[in-house]
């Protein structure tokens, strides 16, 4: 990497004309030892890279995602939710906590805090065993069919791109930090 380019805009026009090791006697170690910093910032922006987007922590993905239930990336604080497809146009799926399919089920067993009490006593003092039979068999709710989530609604973000016309894609999800990303160039212009 020279630094002659550089230090000719920076540099007067006239003194443009003249190579910088002219113009400073020390140029020589200045360049040699840009050009290790150089190459020592490439190689930390690729390890960078790579633990960016490290499988332990990551889900990534290089093209959109097709249908909600096969690579959409869920996000949400537990009472607000969303799902990103990562498409042209966004398609994000909307949920709020209050919206269940079917009517109110109050699904605490009767008796629930004394029950609970025993079986902490339980736990506590080692009976692992005896503590898990007693909470499958009293602290479940009498209800036998859970509810689910229903959809609250999709919000449509129509950028004007083309997913055929994306390059350098990818989509991801933080599983530590609980967020999501998309990233892309198009026509030229890098997009996150």
């Amino acid at each position: 990497m020279s630094l002659l380019p550089l230090v000719r805009l920076l540099l007067p026009q006239q003194a443009r004309q003249f190579p910088a090791i002219l113009c400073y006697p020390h140029a020589r170690h200045i360049m040699a030892t840009t050009r290790i910093l150089g190459l020592a910032a490439v190689v930390s922006m690729a390890t960078l890279a790579q633990s960016a987007l490290d499988g332990n922590r990551y889900l990534w993905y290089t093209s959109p995602a097709v249908e909600w239930e096969k690579g959409s990336l869920p996000i949400g604080n537990g009472r607000l939710g969303c799902t990103i497809f990562g498409s042209s146009p966004e398609v994000l799926t909307l949920n709020e906590d209050t919206l269940w399919s079917g009517p109110f089920q109050d699904r605490v067993p009767n008796d629930g805090p004394e029950k609970v009490s025993v079986a902490r006593e339980m736990f506590e003092g080692g009976d692992l065993k005896a503590a898990d039979d007693y909470t499958g068999k009293n602290l479940n709710p009498s209800v036998s069919s859970e509810r689910m989530f229903s959809y609250f609604g999709g919000l449509n973000l129509a950028l004007g791109h083309s997913d055929r016309s994306m390059k350098d894609y990818v989509r991801w999800l933080d599983t530590r930090a609980g967020n999501s990303g998309v990233s892309y160039t198009y026509d030229g212009v890098k997009y996150t």
